[in-house]
């Protein structure tokens, strides 16, 4: 939160720059918004019901978030007790 209010006066000054994701951050949103963008779409091509392919896709999914976060940690990225 204190990284937030330290930017304000940058973003106070570029307010368009806000919802600018490709910039940096929001990684996992966007990853998950991309996989859902791309399972629909290999769905509507095939003909196969998304939902069953969904199903499918959650562990692995799960997986991958997870080793994700655990790189992050050990790249110093998150910083805790």
């Amino acid at each position: 939160m204190v990284g937030n209010l330290v930017r304000w006066p940058f973003y106070h000054q570029h307010l368009k720059l806000i919802p600018a994701l490709w910039l940096g951050g929001m990684a996992t949103h966007g990853l998950l918004l991309g996989a859902r963008v791309g399972v629909t779409m290999f769905c509507l091509r095939v003909a196969e019901a998304r939902f069953e392919l969904a199903d499918a896709l959650v562990v692995p999914g799960a997986f991958l978030v997870g080793v994700g976060r655990i790189g992050n940690f050990i790249d110093g990225q998150i910083v805790a007790r």
